[in-house]
């Protein structure tokens, strides 16, 4: 089943992904979590992150190694967002705590 945005976020804040809360943390005050469907059935989650200077991170990875505690991995970054991507801003849909979890609003 398609996990909601709040399971995204939960999966986001978990213990396992400190690293990369830690690296957005200072720098961003919004995300857009959310949630997706691949063609074979996969689920998977997104979480995109974009400062007021165009500057912009994106991680996504499946559902399962998620639910595993298992990193989220790199993310894809660009220098402007709209500009060295191929897709319109997301709705940014949580803010980004002092610690780097996602809080959906």
């Amino acid at each position: 089943m398609r996990p909601s945005s709040q399971r995204c976020a939960d999966l986001w804040n978990a213990e396992g992904n400190r690293a990369n809360q830690k690296l957005i943390a200072t720098h961003f005050t919004e995300a857009a979590v959310r949630s997706w469907q691949i063609k074979t059935g996969d689920h998977g989650c997104g979480v995109s992150v974009v400062a007021a200077d165009g500057r912009w991170l994106q991680w996504g990875n499946t559902v399962t190694p998620l639910e595993r505690d298992l990193e989220w991995g790199l993310p894809v970054d660009g220098a402007n967002w709209g500009v060295d991507t191929p897709e319109p801003l997301p709705r940014l849909n949580a803010n980004i705590g002092p610690s780097g979890e996602a809080r959906l609003r």
